[in-house]
């Protein structure tokens, strides 16, 4: 993935991504009385809690009415800034949802009331701004020439480029 947006990013360009946030999850996880935490919306099982790896630590994410018990890792961020930068991609921003919201909401005040994030209140219930919370913004910056990075076979056994239509420019 990685290399695919930095291929396709013309330099001074950014990539905004949103991943489960890994230090709210692994806090939450330590509080919890068991293997498992959430609320009515969301709920994180762990197998352990004990040996938490910077690698493979895997949970299983539900989502009412969106997700059932999906496999997912938790994301080392030094680690995917590191990647980030052998493709030319600098992370300049990595806030938490809560944060970026904040720092950003007037912005984005219309797309929010369009995508009905509100309730006819313009608020949301506490259960919900915690589910909201479960992310982070990362945001990386592309740098150094136009030309994509070399990396022998691209795709490996498969898969499917990102092509310049699957991309969605925000201004």
């Amino acid at each position: 993935m990685i290399y695919n947006v930095s291929a396709r990013l013309n330099p001074g360009c950014y990539f905004v991504a949103t991943v489960p946030n890994a230090y709210w999850i692994v806090k939450r996880l330590k509080e919890a009385m068991s293997n498992s935490f959430g609320n009515s919306l969301y709920k994180f099982e762990f197998e352990q809690k004990e040996k938490m790896t910077r690698f493979g630590c895997r949970y299983d994410f539900t989502l009412v009415e969106s997700v059932d018990k999906c496999p997912e890792f938790l994301v080392h961020i030094p680690t995917l800034a590191d990647i980030g930068k052998r493709y030319g991609l600098t992370l300049e921003k990595c806030a938490g949802s809560h944060e970026y919201y904040h720092e950003n909401a007037s912005k984005f005040q219309p797309l929010l009331q369009r995508m009905n994030v509100f309730n006819d209140k313009g608020t949301m219930t506490q259960e919900e701004w915690e589910a909201a919370g479960i992310y982070m913004v990362l945001v990386f910056k592309k740098n150094g020439e136009a030309s994509a990075p070399y990396r022998s076979n691209a795709l490996g056994g498969g898969g499917r480029r990102v092509s310049h239509d699957d991309i969605v420019i925000v201004k």
